[in-house]
């Protein structure tokens, strides 16, 4: 059975000034709450949305959101003459009656009205309101008010780092140096998306430096079959005109693959536009050629011209017309 704090329990545990040290190590089999107080048994049926197939294990784990606690507190880590950044508790995280690990979020804001906020659940950027030109400001990044959100709809990597590999691995091998390596079949015969535990379902260390906020994390090696170990560093920073800087890198101790990527999902008129603010998105893509894919989603090797198929945006392009929305 899966275990929730009492409020008294989180409040005692945000009186305690949390270090950035290494988090919870979870076993891939181990699925998630639907929301706090809720557990959702993935044997017993899907959520509405529909999910992946992923290996079902006996244990639970649940969040609990930090508005379970009356004693949230901020700490104010860098304020310039435009940008101040912030860190609290965005929610906790538990296996069963171990001590609850607490999710760190940190809150970019500028006094030009530009708010970014980062979590170490999965390396994701759950916020980003910039003003439009008309001065009003909006959330163009899809998100949750709470890690439970996150934890239920974990099959859509919402704003998360993707990784060690993004998308697919063919039947889930390959060959490197002359060898061939077999990884985690997650998506049928396929590996996707970092197999079963990918960075998404990492709580990261953190800390900060000036401006910037370091996330960092080591896949040990032979962790989902890929050779390792791998130190991952990505540094995230809101500069003075507003631009939001990722910057990802790793080394290896074996020469292994790694392909990071960040999925986050825009609508630049924000949350309250909806579908609607979709369909006016004018969309340009520099590029004249695309990679042939088969029927699962793989690339077959073949480079096509856009010429003529509806994946030329060489021009721009409505949403509503290339999508049929």
């Amino acid at each position: 059975m899966a275990y929730l704090p009492t409020i008294e329990e989180v409040d005692e545990l945000n009186k305690v000034p949390a270090p950035h040290s290494p988090r919870a190590s979870l076993n891939p089999n181990q699925k998630y709450s639907s929301s706090t107080g809720f557990m959702y048994d993935r044997n017993r049926g899907s959520p509405p949305l529909g999910r992946r197939k992923h290996n079902v294990g006996d244990e639970r784990l649940s969040a609990v959101s930090d508005t379970l606690s009356s004693t949230q507190r901020y700490i104010t880590h860098s304020v310039t003459s435009n940008i101040t950044l912030m860190e609290d508790c965005f929610g906790l995280y538990m296996v069963n009656k171990q001590t609850p690990i607490k999710v760190f979020r940190f809150t970019w804001r500028s006094s030009d009205d530009v708010v970014v906020q980062l979590i170490t659940y999965g390396a994701r950027i759950i916020t980003m309101k910039y003003p439009d030109k008309d001065g009003a400001s909006a959330d163009v990044v899809l998100g949750f008010q709470d890690l439970a959100g996150y934890l239920y709809y974990d099959q859509y990597y919402i704003g998360a780092t993707i990784g060690a590999v993004t998308d697919k691995i063919k039947q889930a091998r390959f060959e490197l140096d002359g060898k061939h390596v077999k990884v985690t079949e997650n998506d049928c015969d396929h590996y996707f998306n970092g197999g079963a535990y990918g960075l998404d379902k990492v709580i990261w260390n953190s800390c900060v430096i000036n401006n910037k906020v370091v996330l960092t994390h080591v896949i040990p090696h032979k962790h989902e079959g890929l050779p390792g170990p791998v130190m991952i560093k990505i540094t995230y920073e809101l500069s003075e005109y507003n631009e939001f800087h990722i910057n990802m890198e790793a080394k290896s101790g074996r020469p292994t693959i790694i392909n990071l990527s960040n999925l986050c999902y825009f609508n630049l008129g924000g949350h309250s536009g909806g579908s609607e603010e979709l369909k006016k998105h004018s969309v340009t893509i520099n590029c004249n050629c695309y990679t042939l894919m088969d029927d699962d989603d793989l690339p077959t090797g073949k480079i096509m011209s856009v010429a003529h198929t509806r994946f030329d945006f060489m021009k721009p392009k409505l949403m509503k017309d290339c999508l049929g929305m």
